[in-house]
């Protein structure tokens, strides 16, 4: 029902190529493959089948591919730090505290032998998850426009986590609402590790 997927550089003969990786908790699929997006997911042959819940780093090729997704919220607690440090951003702490306090509660009832939060408390922690993006873009400072750059401006670096935390909130709280679903993608990372 749930797999890990993830892919990472490798040098093969002096070249660039791409391991790609799908794992379980029993089982891994090692893949090597001279690109990295889409064309290499097809060719593996799993994500093109694949019906369950993919869990993953957020990379685009992989929301081709099924209806259902688990975003790693490693990278989220990462950036959510670094936000907190680098540019004072007090939603990006309150965030962390947040995520890590579900992973509690979803751990307390794992333990109990409760395969989902009760609806009462996930829609708890969704409110405030949305409550905690609602105050948060108050703290984002506007980017300045420079109308001698054309195109699109950039946005502050904040704001695109604030962005993909909002727009892809439901596969950032995945693991809240499947017990089945980890809180991050560390699995794929462990198993490319050796290579």
């Amino acid at each position: 029902p749930v797999v890990h997927f993830d892919e990472s550089g490798l040098r093969v003969m002096k070249e660039l190529n791409w391991l790609h990786v799908a794992s379980t908790e029993n089982l891994t699929h090692y893949e090597m493959h001279k690109k990295r997006g889409q064309e290499a997911m097809d060719d593996m042959g799993i994500l093109p089948v694949f019906k369950g819940t993919a869990v993953h780093d957020h990379w685009k090729p992989y929301f081709h591919y099924g209806k259902k997704h688990g975003l790693c919220n490693a990278h989220h607690l990462r950036e959510l730090t670094y936000h907190e440090e680098q540019y004072s951003q007090q939603w990006s702490k309150k965030m962390k505290e947040l995520l890590v306090e579900i992973k509690r509660e979803v751990d307390s009832h794992k333990a109990v032998g409760d395969l989902r939060m009760p609806p009462k408390r996930s829609s708890y922690f969704s409110r405030r998850y949305s409550h905690i993006l609602r105050e948060g873009l108050k703290e984002i400072p506007p980017v300045h426009l420079d109308e001698k750059k054309r195109g699109k401006p950039k946005q502050h670096p904040a704001k695109n986590l604030f962005d993909r935390l909002r727009d892809f909130k439901r596969e950032t709280l995945a693991f809240m609402y499947a017990s089945t679903v980890n809180l991050t993608n560390n699995r794929p990372d462990q198993d490319t590790r050796m290579t």
